[in-house]
């Protein structure tokens, strides 16, 4: 079987343990023969497309395992909940999440990939907790 297209999933399947913002969104660029294009945009909706990194609250992930990459598709930069006052975390949630498997290199040769995934999702909300 080979699932060509991107996966529904809710929220709470991909970050049980809860969700921590770590940067700033940020837009995704385009690429041709190593020339920046300029903003990378959805080839479905046109929209572009940006990114920001959240720490999984997962207690049995390994520390190179944390930090997760979600790419938001939407026609303006999203705007990620404030800071909760008194705590260096902000707990989010992503809204109509989306994930896609891939094998990506290990970087070391030898022809061994690792099962990786691409999130995307449509906006950055507050966590529900």
């Amino acid at each position: 079987m080979a699932i060509k297209e991107f996966i529904p999933v809710r929220f709470e399947l991909v970050f049980p343990h809860g969700a921590y913002l770590n940067s700033e969104v940020m837009p995704v660029f385009a690429y041709e023969d190593g020339k920046k294009l300029g903003q990378a945009v959805h080839p479905e909706t046109g929209e572009r497309i940006w990114s920001v990194t959240v720490i999984d609250g997962d207690p049995e992930l390994k520390a190179a395992q944390k930090a997760v990459t979600v790419k938001l598709i939407a026609g303006v930069q999203p705007v990620p909940p404030a800071a909760v006052p008194g705590s260096p975390f902000t707990p989010v949630e992503f809204t109509d999440m989306v994930v896609k498997p891939y094998v990506a290199e290990s970087g070391f040769g030898g022809g061994r990939g690792r099962l990786t995934w691409t999130i995307q999702a449509r906006d950055i909300v507050a966590a529900t907790v």
